[in-house]
């Protein structure tokens, strides 16, 4: 066997090891994470929903109190498709992959169909689904098909959830000069022990 397999093999070995440790998380155990602000930029792109007659539809974006509305745009029984092409922004500090700048932690946010308040029935939820902003490409948006679930209030407005998506691109900048290394035990203030 050559030294320069030998080398390659063991090379290639590093490299698995090295993915194996950022995939599971090991990072963020071991200290070597970072803790970097990111700029998320949330692409609401359209909404597939079928509908029984006119209807004025909102979709919400929330994390905790934070919340934005998008604009009002129609669908009737022959339109199902409601495009809105409208981003959303937020800076959150996250712990990120040193070289790749993707996160290592979910970070879950919220989009809600809700009904215009011409609709006279102002806020009524018809539906709703959970997603990871974390889930983002660095400099690029990650495209993203999620299925609407049927919202606990909604009992006037039925659609099929397998027939319902809303479209997002996420995509995540990183925030030069700011990061930071985990703070160790000491750092946080506790006392060691001799």
């Amino acid at each position: 066997m050559s030294s320069s397999y030998s080398a390659n093999k063991l090379y290639y070995k590093k490299s698995l090891e090295t993915i194996s440790q950022y995939s599971c998380g090991e990072s963020a155990k071991s200290g070597k994470a970072n803790k970097t602000e990111i700029t998320i930029d949330i692409h609401v792109k359209f909404l597939r929903l079928k509908v029984a007659e006119k209807t004025a539809i909102r979709i919400v974006w929330s994390r905790g109190k934070k919340a934005a509305k998008t604009q009002a745009k129609i669908l009737s029984p022959t339109v199902d498709k409601a495009t809105f092409d409208e981003k959303f922004q937020i800076n959150t500090m996250l712990e990120v992959d040193p070289t790749t700048q993707l996160a290592l932690k979910e970070k879950t946010s919220k989009l809600t169909v809700i009904l215009d308040k011409s609709m006279g029935k102002g806020n009524y939820e018809i539906g709703e689904v959970e997603f990871n902003m974390a889930d983002y490409l660095v400099g690029e948006y990650n495209v993203r098909a999620l299925q609407l679930y049927k919202s606990e209030m909604n009992e006037d407005y039925p659609f099929e959830p397998q027939d319902t998506f809303i479209f997002l691109g996420i995509k995540g900048t990183v925030q030069p000069g700011v990061m930071k290394k985990n703070p160790s035990k000491n750092e946080l203030g506790s006392s060691k022990k001799s």
